[in-house]
């Protein structure tokens, strides 16, 4: 597949500032920019608070989704800040440029859906789960929006740090292997201390990591990679109820699933995330990433022959 990353213009635009960033100080910055992201959120809460008496509530809705929204922002922005004084590259370079940002975000999402609905037909099915009515109704449609666009900003920061920051300056030292590996490696150690956290789970946050950074490379952008993250997110804590990455999912849900009975299968504690069933179709993805790309490299080396 040399001519498809020779002209991955994801991989291109991680050369393209002055200097990347070493390896070691690409995983010490991951747990440093999330926890400063946290830190400095909650110094900006507080004096909203003082000052402006403005109350955010941890435990209702919209206060703990707008938490989220703040700190995940920061999240950004210090991230962005990096790259353009550090790395002296735009922002843009981490994988956003215009074209394609519709039909790749649009792609992304709705893989994001149907991975995560395949896990919810595989539980009820084999019998390790069962469905139920959700909660949500039209009145609380103003609070369900402000849940899609927390995860939305959420699910970005993650990719921006992780298949953006991270993924682009181990590729630019080393090699797309060890950039796609590592990356993932990264991404689930910012959840060991998840509640429900096992070895099995562990794994299954570095498949996702794989998936997310195949795709990325795919569409060569962060489009699609952040919206399967977000997408991921809100169908298992939004639309089937499930524990996300251990953590209960704030607002309403359209369907429960309950677990009958917490298992090697379902996840337990976890969520889904952290079972077999996680396992089986993370594997599958990642098979169908690999050909497509195989495909794409075809059809590239055929044009490159013409």
């Amino acid at each position: 597949m040399a001519n498809y990353f020779k002209d991955n213009r994801l991989i291109n635009d991680s050369k393209s500032g002055i200097r990347s960033t070493p390896l070691i100080l690409v995983v010490v910055l991951s747990f440093v920019f999330v926890f400063l992201s946290q830190i400095l959120g909650g110094i900006l809460l507080g004096l909203m608070f003082f000052y402006a008496k403005i109350p955010f509530r941890q435990e209702s809705i919209i206060g703990s989704n707008y938490i989220m929204i703040l700190t995940t922002s920061l999240s950004i922005i210090i991230c962005f800040l990096w790259i353009y004084l550090y790395e002296k590259r735009k922002p843009m370079s981490l994988g956003f440029h215009r074209s394609g940002l519709g039909s790749n975000y649009i792609y992304g999402f709705l893989l994001g859906l149907l991975l995560m609905s395949l896990e919810a037909v595989f539980l009820c099915v084999t019998n390790n789960a069962e469905i139920s009515k959700g909660n949500f109704t039209f009145y609380n449609l103003l609070s369900f929006l402000v849940v899609i666009v927390s995860w939305i900003i959420q699910g970005a920061s993650e990719e921006i740090l992780i298949r953006g920051f991270a993924l682009q300056a181990i590729i630019a030292k080393y090699n797309v292997l060890v950039g796609v590996l590592v990356s993932s490696l990264i991404f689930a150690a910012l959840h060991l201390f998840n509640p429900g956290i096992s070895l099995l789970a562990f794994i299954n946050l570095i498949l996702f990591g794989i998936i997310a950074a195949l795709l990325a490379l795919y569409t060569e952008s962060l489009w699609a990679s952040c919206a399967l993250h977000s997408a991921w997110n809100f169908a298992e804590g939004n639309i089937y109820g499930f524990l996300v990455s251990g953590t209960h999912a704030s607002g309403n849900t359209l369907a429960f699933i309950n677990y009958k009975a917490n298992n090697l299968i379902n996840g337990g504690l976890f969520g889904p995330e952290g079972g077999l069933a996680d396992t089986l179709i993370s594997i599958i993805a990642i098979v169908i990433l690999i050909a497509l790309m195989k495909k794409k490299n075809n059809s590239i080396s055929s044009n490159f022959s013409l």
